[in-house]
Parts: C-alpha cells; structure tokens; sequence
C-alpha cells in the first residue's frame, strides 16, 4: 500500500515563521514612514536689489511671502522714489529744489516742497531737543571748512565769525498748515545732508510696505532699516562699524527686527588741516569741525530719519553730555571711544540700547 502523504502542520508553521516577521517589519516601516518628520518648507525667495544715489550706494533685500510679484517693477520705483528726493534736497545739483531756495536766500519767506517741510520740521525738533547741536543751517560753515560741493581753505577767524552769524536754527520757522519757509536773517542757507539719507530709506521702506511686504531690510550710505526676519527666519544682523578707518570689520552685531539703525563718526571724511586731521562733522555752536575723542555713535530707533539725524547730533556732543541727553530722551544710543591703552574700542551704551538689544537677543526668539 501507498503511503500517506506527509502531515500539513509542519509546512503552516515553516510558513508562520518567515511571515510574521515579514509583516511586523512591514507594518513598522509603515509606521514609521506615516510618521516621519515632514521636509521643512523650502525658504521664500528673496530678491536683492541695489544701485547708486546721493554719491553713495543703496540696497534692498525683501524676503517675499507673495506666491506671485514683480520684483523688477518695485525695483523701477524704489529708483524713482529716490532720485525724486535726489532732484528735492541734494546740495550738489544746481538744480534741486533745496539748491534753489538757497540761491533765493534773500527771501525771508517762501513755499517749499512738502518733502523738504517735513525735514525741515524733524531737524527743527532735534535742534532744540539736542540744545542746537544739530543744525541744518550749518551748510555754510561745512563748506567752508572744505566738505561741501567744493575744497576750500578752512576759513579765516573774521570768515568763520562772517558765516556764523548766518548759521542758527532758531531763526529759521516752518508751517505745514501753510507750507511756509520763513528765515529771519538774509542768506541762511539749509542743508540736509545729516538727515536725508535716513529720510530716503523710511520713505523706500514706505513704498515696500505699501506693495504688502513685511520682511525687508533697507541699507543706503550705511543707514540701515528693517522688518520681520529674513529668509532663514532670524533677525536681521546688522553690523556697526568699527571707526577705526581701516577694513569695515563690524564691532558689534545688532539683531533687527523693527528698528532703524544710523551712525555718526569721525572715521571716513576726514581733511589734513595744518597737519591735523579734522572731520567733516562740524559743531554749529562753535562753528568748528567736533575735536573731542569720540570715535562713533549708533542710534537705534523707529524711523531712519530720526536715527540718523540723532547719530549726528549726539556725536556733535560728545561721549559724557551725548549719554547724557540720550537717557533724558529714551534715545538707543551706543557710544565708541579709543581705549585708554589705543587698541580696541570703550563701548558706552544708553539704557534705551540695552533694553532694545537684550530684547532682541537669540535666547528671546
């Protein structure tokens, strides 16, 4: 007789063996493929745009959240935003509007550019909140001393007494209701060069936020401002320069999110006076160009405008009085002066500063 075939038990167990094991792996690398780490986002673009005005440079960087936008056409009109307040306030075009209300100087009174009133308010505040160390009616004197349009010899005791009794912010008056420039003595001249700068990045970062983006910095001749984070979601690091004239090695870093940051120093525009070294940065109330130690200062505040025409006058003040006015004011100011042993730098910052830069700081984000 034939023999019987071979019980099927032992084959459903062989076969248990190998398929179980199968199908848990399977299962594992089901689960934990369903519950991998998703790929972070790609990063939104950010577009660079650049060019050149007032004699120096400018920079835009927009990090744009937008699924569809023309970064060239925004571009267009940053270019023609600026060379708009170029043909308004330059003293270097003879025919900008500021060039020919001081040719005008004669006319006690006259109708200025809405742009130009608007500056001409700010700086007035600052004059008096800064007790006149910041006047934009110092143009003739800086003229003089060779830092204007044109080198000169620095003036003569008699000259520079001649030209200062045509320099002082308290006798020049504006009215917004009227658009009214009034000067009360004949041939003060105005000039905003301490403050236009900072003026052109708030009036660029106006026009970006009007075209619906949030995150953005904006750089001209080294007056910075900037919103939200960049494009790898951090704060915007901005570096202040360390004045020692040399390669633009940053002293300090300051993370930017909604601030404008200006600096003013005695580092760049220098001259060879009788073999002394003179800035171009001259002190209204003396009428000579500042001598005092300070190297720099750096301004942190809400608007460009403000930060740069504070950065000016502060360093017109020096390190001691210049802290001083910046606590009475709740300035952002930080101060840099040589160290006693001539390497490095004394850093001396305002309350405003430190509270704004512990605020900003990584371990806050």
């Amino acid at each position: 007789m034939g023999g019987s075939p071979p019980p099927l038990v032992n084959e459903d167990l062989s076969l248990r063996r190998f398929l179980l094991p199968g199908l848990f792996v399977l299962a594992l690398f089901v689960t934990l493929w369903i519950r991998r780490p998703e790929a972070p986002p790609p990063p939104p673009p950010q577009w660079v745009m650049q060019g050149e005005i007032f004699g120096t440079t400018w920079a835009a960087k927009i990090v744009s959240d937008l699924p569809v936008e023309d970064p060239a056409q925004l571009e267009r009109a940053i270019q023609e935003v600026l060379h708009s307040i170029d043909k308004t306030m330059s003293t270097y075009d003879l025919e900008s509007s500021l060039s020919l209300l001081n040719d005008r100087n004669h006319e006690l009174e006259a109708k200025i550019d809405p742009d130009l009133g608007r500056l001409v308010a700010e700086s007035l505040d600052i004059y008096k909140r800064s007790g006149g160390a910041f006047d934009v009616t110092v143009g003739p004197l800086v003229n003089a001393w060779g830092f204007g349009p044109e080198i000169a010899t620095p003036p003569s005791a008699v000259e520079q007494a001649e030209l200062a009794a045509r320099v002082g912010s308290q006798y020049l008056h504006y009215s917004p209701a009227t658009g009214l420039l009034q000067r009360e003595i004949p041939g003060m001249e105005i000039d905003l060069s301490a403050i236009a700068k900072g003026y052109a990045v708030d009036r660029v970062v106006t026009l970006i936020q009007s075209a619906k983006h949030n995150r953005f910095l904006v750089e001209i001749g080294g007056e910075v401002r900037a919103q939200g984070l960049n494009a790898r979601g951090r704060p915007w690091a901005v570096g202040i320069e360390r004045p020692d004239g040399g390669e633009q090695d940053a002293e300090l870093i300051v993370d930017i999110t909604k601030h404008a940051l200006a600096t003013s120093g005695n580092y760049r525009n220098l001259r060879s006076v009788d073999g002394v070294q003179v800035t171009h940065i001259i002190d209204p109330r003396s009428g000579e160009p500042v001598s005092h130690g300070l190297s720099s200062v750096s301004v942190l505040a809400d608007t460009c405008t403000r930060a740069d025409g504070w950065a000016t006058a502060l360093y017109v003040l020096g390190a001691a009085e210049g802290l001083n006015v910046a606590k009475r004011e709740g300035l952002a100011a930080l101060f840099l002066t040589p160290s006693e042993s001539g390497e490095g730098f004394v850093q001396r910052a305002s309350p405003e500063f430190l509270r704004l830069q512990a605020q900003s700081s990584p371990e806050t984000h």
